[in-house]
């Protein structure tokens, strides 16, 4: 397939992407200088403000029998009408030292006020996202749908997260990375309560795919320590095997080892273009989404790497990160505003087992005082390690989906047997395609209604 239509993205292109203050680099001056393009394209694309755009939710599943097509879908996730409060904390103020990094290092938050006395819902991104991420005021329009206020929180594998609340700088292992977040968590609540004067009833928690995985580990920690005094947990896409999950998302990424970089770069500035017309075509319904889904003119292999060059660019951006808080060596290019594209290319070489191996297992091992293995180390991350504690809570729901390239059947029957009846299980959507279907959402919103009309 002949793809044209290459798209450079400058800085005079800022306004369009987002935010740069959002992203750990300059993605404008990144791009041009490698032509490492695919961090501007569908994940990374969330960042658009789509708020003013709008079209209809399809009732039906999405129709693609490619659960990495059907993936693509949640790139267009968003929320409309919500009014949206970016909130920080200094938790770790002597980083503020931090070379380059250092003005980077408050750990913030959003805050979706619907009213006080309302019960608060949790929310945590999946791996890489960002708070100011609009997949995050799309949750915030369902839960505040059911009566909820929400507070929103990033990824643990997000930069932000490394640098902000993480105590040791070395995000990945799901109990360590949710008792610091935790930490935060409790404190940008007491934080919302003094600013906005604000009181809370019931409270839940949720998040997406490895969010929702964090949220199972924060419920465990409060049902043990009640600090918090969370009530409900809402789980979509929640990996089994986080370690299964990473290798996933490097066999994705590797896809694209044998190609040419000229390809490489004609895919993303086709997927751009793509991704920008059909958000002009939906705001003047000329299209829709199962459309634009279904005619989106790249190859399965030319998808699988798309999304894995997505997440191995939120590694990179975390391995950065985690490397200004606590030095390793695992990286020897020198870091300063001079010379970080340097080491941004040498950390983009590391796949996550490399990350697993070199960076996360050494740190466990030390904190710890363990001698296992990366397997070890990554079987107290899984669902399992929580998952007969969890089902204690008032009121547990699991949203995913059959095909989720992420996971294994025996992840799925894992799921079945624990959860049960409590298990929401739809046969297509991939990887979070299925979070713009209506029935999907109404799940949602039921799980997250019920503990509250429960407790009244």
């Amino acid at each position: 397939m002949q793809l044209k239509g290459v798209v450079r993205v400058s800085k005079d292109s800022q306004n369009v992407l987002g935010d740069p203050s959002y992203h750990l680099f300059d993605r404008g001056e990144r791009i041009t200088r490698s032509g490492l393009f695919v961090r501007a394209f569908v994940f990374s694309l969330l960042v658009l403000s789509l708020h003013s755009v709008s079209f209809a939710l399809p009732s039906a599943l999405p129709s693609s029998d490619d659960p990495y097509k059907a993936s693509l879908m949640y790139a267009f996730l968003a929320g409309s009408d919500v009014n949206q409060h970016r909130e920080k904390l200094s938790l770790f103020p002597e980083r503020k030292s931090i070379p380059v990094l250092g003005e980077r290092t408050d750990f913030t938050f959003s805050f979706y006020p619907l009213r006080s006395g309302a019960p608060l819902v949790i929310y945590i991104g999946g791996l890489g996202a960002h708070h100011t991420d609009s997949s995050f005021s799309a949750f915030a329009n369902v839960a505040q749908s059911r009566g909820y206020n929400v507070l929103a929180f990033s990824s643990t594998m997000n930069w932000s997260f490394a640098l902000s609340a993480s105590r040791n700088g070395t995000p990945g292992q799901t109990m360590d990375d949710a008792k610091d977040l935790y930490v935060a968590i409790e404190k940008a609540i007491r934080h919302v309560k003094k600013k906005y004067g604000y009181q809370f009833g019931q409270v839940g928690i949720s998040g997406f795919s490895l969010g929702a995985l964090t949220s199972a580990y924060i419920a465990k920690l409060d049902l043990e320590e009640k600090r918090i005094g969370i009530d409900s947990l809402l789980m979509v896409n929640v990996p089994v095997d986080v370690g299964y999950g990473m290798s996933v998302l490097d066999s994705l990424y590797s896809v694209g080892d044998s190609w040419k970089s000229e390809h490489k770069e004609n895919i993303g500035g086709y997927a751009i273009n793509y991704y920008l017309r059909s958000i002009e075509a939906l705001a003047k319904k000329r299209t829709t989404l199962e459309e634009v889904v279904r005619n989106f003119g790249l190859t399965t292999d030319q998808i699988k790497f798309v999304i894995g060059r997505q997440f191995r660019s939120s590694l990179r951006d975390a391995l950065v990160s985690s490397q200004s808080v606590q030095d390793l060596g695992v990286l020897k290019s020198k870091f300063s505003r001079f010379t970080q594209i340097d080491r941004q290319d040498e950390a983009l070489r590391f796949s996550f087992r490399d990350y697993k191996e070199k960076v996360l297992l050494p740190a466990w091992q030390r904190r710890h005082g363990a001698n296992g293995t990366v397997n070890d180390m990554m079987a107290h991350s899984g669902l399992a390690e929580v998952a007969a504690d969890i089902v204690k809570l008032p009121s547990v729901t699991v949203i995913h989906t059959e095909d989720d390239f992420l996971f294994r059947p025996e992840d799925i029957q894992f799921l079945r047997d624990t959860f049960g009846s409590n298990l929401k299980l739809y046969p297509r959507g991939g990887h979070g395609g299925n979070l713009l279907n209506v029935k999907v959402t109404g799940e949602m919103a039921m799980a997250l209604g019920s503990l509250s009309q429960r407790l009244r």
